[in-house]
Order: structure tokens, then sequence, then C-alpha cells
């Protein structure tokens, strides 16, 4: 409940401009969304998860997204080989190739 409510003020500053400042409040257009799609997926379904092949060999972690200027994520970040976190290399993959499944 505490997201929602600091989401929602939050959209409210950015409305009203007091976020973005007197100057640029007339320039931001914000469109709030009443109803999420049935297929959204929140970002943490993603990040810090493994990421297993074909074969389900365990083959990295989702390190981060990355995001184009439209606001679609285009690749994803993952820290491969090494152990424990350590000696890991970040390899960019595309988004669409990606599938989430539960274990």
């Amino acid at each position: 409940m505490k997201i929602i409510v600091a989401s929602t003020a939050l959209a409210l500053l950015l409305t009203t401009g007091l976020a973005a400042g007197p100057a640029s409040a007339a320039q931001t257009s914000t469109q709030l969304i009443t109803t999420l799609p049935g297929e959204a997926l929140p970002i943490s379904d993603y990040y810090n998860q493994n990421v297993y092949d074909n074969r389900d060999n365990k083959i990295g972690e989702v390190n981060d997204l990355l995001v184009d200027n439209a606001g679609k994520v285009n690749a994803v970040i993952l820290g491969v080989g090494g152990f424990l976190g350590v000696g890991d290399k970040n390899v960019a993959v595309a988004f669409p190739s990606l599938k989430v499944a539960e274990a």
C-alpha cells in the first residue's frame, strides 16, 4: 500500500510540475494509466534472476536492462562466467530472446 501511495504522490508532483520546476511544467505532459495490460511484467521479474539455456544449464544472471529513448527494452545485460560474482563478464542479449518460466 505504501508503494501505491508513493507512486500516486509522485505522479501528482509530475502532473502539477512541482518535481520538474515551473519552467518545464508547461512542456511536460503526463498520461496516467488507469489499467495495466495483463501481459505486463515488472522489471523485478527479470532483475537478478538466473538465466538458463534450452538444456536448463545456468548461463548467468540478469544484471541490467537496456531501454531506448522510446522506453522499449531492447537488450538484457547478463553476467556470465565467474564464480560468486567475481570475474563474470557482461554480455548483451536481445530482450525478445528471453522467456520467463517458473522453476
